[in-house]
């Protein structure tokens, strides 16, 4: 848990879900993430990603590194408003177009239990997508790997996850990090290379591939899985070449 925390796959995971949950993107593959001098004011975030981006598409996910408070929350907002704005300005809060919204701690010892709670007692989820995916989490080489090798598992040590638009990791065939323990190389890869399902065989008759396959004909009307699961004489495919994606 410590170790995905600090390779990002588990802040991709959040991004992910909360994506999901809002339909927003990603300005790129693995978020901005930027990192600032340690004390940096979280409030200083209105100036750290692209504006345009945030103003006129359906909203980003991303965070950042080293900013106070820390660990904590932060969302940016906008309004055209022009009484918001006078009371967002009176308050402190900025000048626009951007104001920054923070709580400074994430009480997460507090907050599963509330959320499993709400569940069960009151059928009522904490978050839930809203649709078709937004936001994948693929894998990528924690170091190189070589031919023949079996991924090991999330916070290990040859893998983590990156954040990736859902339709480009659909459509470029990139190997979700929740499928990829278990799997073995047909190609050797290079640290930070993002891998693909023509980069590794599938396990034999897993539940989670063939789940993952019905998502995807449900929401993009075509599976990115090819030999592994479609019968006899699909892996006849060769590997690609190896080489980076990022």
């Amino acid at each position: 848990m410590v170790t995905s925390f600090a390779d990002r796959t588990k802040i991709s995971f959040e991004n992910a879900i909360v994506a999901n949950a809002t339909r927003m993107q990603l300005a790129k593959r693995g978020m901005h993430g930027p990192v600032v001098e340690a004390g940096t004011p979280i409030q200083e975030a209105v100036n750290w990603y692209p504006v345009s981006a945030l103003l006129e598409g359906p909203g980003l996910v991303d965070y950042c590194v080293g900013a106070m408070p820390n660990p904590g929350i932060f969302v940016l907002g906008t309004t055209e408003d022009a009484v918001e704005k006078h009371y967002l300005s009176l308050y402190k809060m900025g000048n626009g177009p951007l104001y920054c919204f923070y709580s400074p701690y994430h009480l997460c010892h507090f907050e599963v239990p509330f959320s499993v709670a709400r569940a069960v007692i009151f059928r009522d989820a904490a978050i839930t997508p809203m649709g078709a995916p937004q936001v994948d989490v693929i894998a990528a080489a924690k170091r190189d790997i070589k031919m023949g090798e079996v991924l090991d598992g999330l916070g290990h040590f040859m893998t983590y996850g990156l954040c990736e638009n859902a339709r480009i990791a659909h459509t470029e065939r990139l190997l979700p990090i929740g499928l990829a323990e278990g799997c073995r190389l047909r190609c050797n890869v290079s640290r930070d290379q993002v891998l693909g399902y023509d980069d590794i065989e599938l396990p034999p008759n897993r539940l989670c591939d063939s789940l993952r396959k019905e998502q995807d004909m449900l929401f993009f009307g075509s599976s990115a899985f090819r030999s592994e699961l479609e019968g006899p004489g699909a892996q006849n495919h060769a590997p690609r070449e190896a080489g980076g994606r990022l």
